[in-house]
């Protein structure tokens, strides 16, 4: 599957040098409390990125989502254990963060490069350094047909006598 990607980014990256960066912005938001934390893993703050909200400078590390076909799209995310905020979320919580990923480049954050969005973070472990989990979509693939939903007394137009 291919990706529509910028002009700015097609030059920064098929050149020899580029001065522009690859960032990525994270966005979790907790779906009980809606309270919402964001990310950027670079060392400087970004002050306003797509959605015009300020990310905090915060390291953590992020594999791209596979894009194959027949498979539910999956990923890693591990964050540094700095702040003790998001394991004390998790724990009082006990459901799974709803995540988005923003692919920004360096000299223009309000527009994203790629976007991921309608992951849950599970499959979490922690310590005191590290926070890591499974970032999934929900799965349609397994779903069973609602063959006591549609039968031919509830919907006559889709089977023929």
């Amino acid at each position: 599957m291919t990706r529509q990607t910028t002009p700015s980014f097609k030059s920064s990256f098929a050149g020899p040098e580029t001065s522009n960066a690859l960032i990525t912005l994270l966005t979790l938001t907790d779906p009980s409390t809606g309270e919402i934390f964001r990310f950027c893993n670079d060392s400087v703050d970004v002050p306003i990125g797509p959605d015009g909200q300020s990310f905090l400078a915060y390291p953590f590390d992020f594999t791209y989502p596979t894009d194959e076909d027949n498979k539910v799209s999956s990923a890693q995310l591990s964050l540094t254990n700095v702040d003790r905020t998001i394991i004390d979320n998790l724990r009082l919580n006990n459901r799974p963060l709803t995540v988005r990923i923003d692919a920004v480049l360096s000299d223009d954050f309000t527009t994203p490069v790629a976007t991921w969005q309608g992951y849950d973070w599970k499959a979490l472990e922690w310590d005191a350094t590290a926070i890591s989990g499974t970032l999934t979509l929900e799965s349609f693939l397994n779903e069973p047909y609602p063959r006591k939903l549609m039968g031919g007394l509830t919907n006559p137009g889709l089977f023929y006598g």
